[in-house]
């Protein structure tokens, strides 16, 4: 019976679990000065803490991936955007709680729905900033989601 899960064996000999692959989407929300907003993970948090990353989380079960991100950018930012459209694509792993997750995080270019847009941040983040592209190596977090910045700068969509 396949159960859509597999052992990894690690190099001490443990044996994690890892759960099929998850869909993760994060929002690259411009602003009308063509700054890029991030949010910093809070200290507690008990994967990537401290680290600056997009606004996005899981696609639930039977929920769209757009849907998804306007759920996602709502309850971590306080923000209603429009989705203009995809920019970029990343696969990356997350140990949490002995289990190994793969996880596939598509990234779209979104704008605030208000002109002069005001960031409520959610419990699992401590900080944002708006940013330029010469301003992201001030800004601590994984190379995913700075290249998907980047990749929005380059594409001059913002």
């Amino acid at each position: 019976l396949d159960t859509g899960r597999m052992q990894l064996v690690t190099l001490d000999g443990m044996v994690e679990q890892s759960s099929s692959k998850r869909i993760v989407v994060g929002a690259l929300v411009v602003n009308r000065r063509g700054e890029i907003l991030i949010l910093k993970r809070h200290k507690n948090e008990e994967v990537l803490p401290g680290v600056w990353e997009l606004p996005g989380g899981k696609r639930e079960a039977g929920e769209s991936t757009t849907d998804a991100l306007l759920r996602e950018v709502r309850e971590e930012t306080g923000l209603a955007v429009m989705i203009i459209g995809p920019v970029s694509v990343f696969n990356y792993r997350v140990t949490k709680q002995g289990e190994v997750r793969d996880i596939t995080q598509i990234n779209f270019l979104a704008r605030p729905k208000a002109s002069a847009p005001q960031v409520t941040l959610s419990r699992e983040h401590e900080d944002f900033r708006w940013v330029r592209e010469h301003e992201l190596r001030q800004h601590r977090m994984t190379s995913e989601v700075k290249a998907a910045i980047k990749e929005a700068f380059r594409l001059a969509l913002v």
